[in-house]
């Protein structure tokens, strides 16, 4: 808060329209003298009214180019301003949204992990009831054709145990690692210095 406090103190938008105004009346105070000056070289006699007027013209020219190049430097501080606070505005988004939603996307990782670990837990105990109930079984009858048989190792299905088995250990530092990358490169993005011509257009949003 206290920072954009600050920046609002030096906001150059109330001095460059200042500037601006006075370079308008310069402008129009030149160009008055000229033709005062051009009146005076064919009606006038007194040399001490064209030499001041020279003076005059002079010093009001001298204005116009200090007026100008404040414009210019009000002009380009506030387009580093603009800069400074998209970028700020470009980090905040990120810690805001961003980074809410990868820390959202990380912990479904370590849910799902959760639930891969405990998929295998259950299949191991499953595994285990198995044994326990053919260790027992008669050898005569016929075994069931049941769920029992589905988790069977012969099936297809426990092919991919060990593949599950193996992911489970490793699937929430990857998600954590591709969060973090996520947000590494987001912040990598680079916002473009606004450009000198962008300061018309500004002033005609600023006009409407």
């Amino acid at each position: 808060m206290m920072k954009a406090l600050s920046v609002l103190k030096r906001d150059p938008a109330s001095k460059l329209k200042t500037a601006r105004t006075l370079l308008a009346a310069a402008e129009a105070r030149f160009a008055s003298l000229k033709r005062e000056r051009d009146t005076a070289l064919v009606e006038s006699d007194d040399i001490e009214t064209l030499r001041r007027l020279d003076r005059e013209i002079e010093e009001q020219g001298r204005a116009i180019v200090t007026i100008h190049d404040r414009i210019m430097a009000l002009a380009a501080e506030r387009r580093r301003q603009d800069y400074a606070l998209r970028v700020r505005e470009q980090q905040e988004a990120i810690d805001k949204f961003v980074a809410t939603a990868v820390a959202e996307y990380v912990q479904h990782g370590h849910e799902l992990q959760k639930a891969f670990l405990h998929f295998l837990d259950l299949y191991d105990q499953l595994e285990g009831k198995r044994t326990a109930v053919y260790a027992v079984w008669p050898a005569a009858a016929p075994r069931p054709n049941s769920d029992l048989w589905v988790s069977h190792r012969t099936n297809p299905f426990n092919g991919h145990v060990s593949n599950i088995r193996h992911s489970a250990k490793e699937i929430a530092e990857r998600i954590a690692a591709n969060g973090a990358s996520f947000i590494a490169n987001c912040r990598k993005v680079v916002i473009p210095m606004p450009l000198p011509d962008d300061d018309n257009q500004t002033e005609q949003d600023e006009a409407a």
